[in-house]
C-alpha cells in the first residue's frame, strides 16, 4: 500500500463514516448532514479536472510528494 493510497482512505473514511457520525453528535439536520457530506465528492470530482491533467503534465512522483 502506497502513502498516496493510504490518505486516500483515510479522508474517505472521514468524509463518509467519521463526519456524519460527529455531526449527528452535535445535533445536525439530517439536512445539514447530508450538505457537509456532498461537497466532499464535488470538491473532489472538480478537483480531479485540474490534478488529472496536472499528473500528464509533470512528474506524478513529485506531485504526490508535495
Amino acid at each position: 500500500m502506497t502513502q498516496a493510497g493510504l490518505i486516500n482512505n483515510l479522508d474517505d473514511g472521514m468524509a463518509w463514516g467519521l463526519f456524519p457520525i460527529l455531526l449527528a453528535v452535535k445535533n445536525f439536520s439530517l439536512e445539514q448532514i447530508g450538505m457537509v457530506v456532498a461537497v466532499y465528492p464535488a470538491i473532489w470530482g472538480v478537483g480531479q479536472l485540474f490534478t488529472g491533467r496536472m499528473a500528464d503534465k509533470f512528474s506524478k512522483k513529485y506531485l504526490l510528494f508535495s
